[in-house]
């Protein structure tokens, strides 16, 4: 543990050392700095620490996304990564699904501020200390209790649903369910599958094909590998908005930027007002739709974590830097930490 801090101490060394070298900051000089910095740094880091592949994606302002990828994709087979490897990327769904429902209803295809007791009838709602709607289930302050849907290997079926939950009313926290919740609330509001949803609203106008939610997304995707480097069955999850994207880095920070063009009113296929809800919390609450709130009130985070995965999204709202980290080994915190530190001192020298 002492060496593998030692490590981590050594890399964010490196890439402090490697932004704040520079006397005048331009994006272009800082992109290619923090390119320099992962290239020397994080290929070591994979080998020592038996993650088989990373792939990372950077964006500075309106500047093209930057991305890079590093090792193998499968363990077994062998196979590069590449800056087109999709990944399975867990919860770093909930942001891009989040926007995928505001976009409906920002085009009125779906109330998102309609209590969703009559489209989610199975489930006890009378625990609630106020409506449950699709907005405040995309906040995670609906009141529902802390738990994650399951996954099952590839080969197994499973069923989207809300029985044997326990009740809501509680607090506020992040929880699965309250994506689990809206899913299944717009897909009944409006009678189209989340899928669906997302390709029209997002991926579409974006122009990303083989990326998506749902089970033909799911095929030829990056292998997860355990703490040996050996590979993992696939898992999936019918809670394709908490769960179920299938995306590369350098398409959710594509996204990302999209989001921050459109928040401050630029041309985008994102909806302003849908934008502003991803980035955005309202005052004092921890997350906004989808992003959780930093240390600093500028900054945006999300994690995603499966056995064998670990993936991380950071965005600095004020100087609009943003970028996703993907690894597919089980200790791959301990690349994505150093990584994102390195993108954190990055933003902060551009505010300076």
């Amino acid at each position: 543990m002492q060496d593998a801090d030692a490590r981590a101490g050594s890399l964010r060394l490196l890439g402090r050392a490697a932004v704040n070298s520079l006397c005048a900051l331009h994006p272009a000089l800082a992109e290619r700095r923090v390119s320099e910095a992962v290239s020397r740094g994080v290929p070591a880091r994979l080998r020592r620490l038996r993650i088989p592949g990373f792939q990372y994606a950077l964006v500075v302002g309106d500047r093209p996304v930057v991305s890079a990828a590093l090792g193998v994709a499968h363990g077994s087979t062998g196979e590069a990564m590449t800056v087109a490897s999709r990944f399975r990327v867990a919860s770093l769904s909930k942001p891009v699904a989040a926007l995928v429902l505001l976009q409906a209803a920002a085009r009125g295809e779906l109330d998102a501020d309609a209590t969703i007791e009559p489209y989610v009838p199975e489930w006890d709602w009378s625990g609630a200390r106020r409506p449950v709607t699709v907005r405040r289930l995309l906040r995670h302050d609906a009141g529902l209790p802390t738990l994650h849907p399951t996954h099952v290997r590839d080969d197994e079926p499973a069923v989207l649903k809300m029985e044997g939950v326990p009740g809501v009313g509680g607090t506020r926290g992040y929880s699965g369910l309250n994506y689990v919740a809206a899913q299944l609330a717009a897909e009944r509001m409006t009678g189209v599958t989340f899928e669906q949803m997302a390709a029209r609203h997002v991926f579409e106008p974006l122009g990303m094909e083989g990326t998506g939610f749902g089970g033909a997304s799911r095929e030829g995707t990056v292998g997860f590998h355990d703490e040996v480097g050996r590979e993992l069955p696939r898992m999936w999850s019918p809670a394709l908005a908490g769960s179920g994207l299938v995306a590369t880095a350098a398409q959710i920070a594509t996204i990302l930027r999209e989001a921050m063009r459109a928040m401050r009113g630029l041309g985008s296929v994102i909806a302003r007002e849908a934008a502003c809800e991803v980035l955005v919390p309202r005052d004092g609450a921890p997350f906004a739709c989808g992003l959780a709130v930093a240390e600093s009130p500028d900054v945006r985070t999300h994690g995603g974590v499966r056995p064998g995965y670990r993936g991380f999204i950071i965005v600095d709202l004020r100087v609009r830097v943003g970028c996703v980290l993907l690894a597919n080994g089980e200790y791959g915190g301990e690349v994505n930490r150093p990584v994102s530190g390195l993108v954190a001192d990055l933003a902060a020298r551009l505010r300076a």
